[in-house]
């Protein structure tokens, strides 16, 4: 199995109604992307200092289900929402 985990911090001028629209076209990825195992995200707590705004983590099978996945016309349709709000991105994909 395959993680693949984002983190991305938002511009300063965005607004909720963005993270909204980001989660629901997330969501929407779960009934686009037959590759997709799981997919959690969510906006951080606020619990700790110096972490990112949100999170996005996705599981495949193997890393040809995550090459289908950032090919997938639902995927890219989220990054190009992502370049619109989003200030900085670090990402990583690791097993498990």
């Amino acid at each position: 199995m395959l993680k693949h985990v984002v983190l991305l911090t938002f511009r300063p001028e965005v607004d909720d109604e963005y993270v909204t629209t980001v989660s629901t076209e997330l969501e929407a990825l779960r009934g686009a992307v037959p590759e997709i195992v799981r997919l959690d995200f969510g906006r951080d707590l606020g619990i700790s200092t110096g972490n990112a705004d949100f999170a996005v983590a996705a599981e495949f099978q193997n890393a040809e289900d995550f090459a289908a996945y950032l090919a997938h016309p639902a995927h890219l349709k989220v990054g190009d929402l992502l370049k619109q709000g989003v200030q900085s991105k670090s990402g990583i994909q690791f097993e498990i």
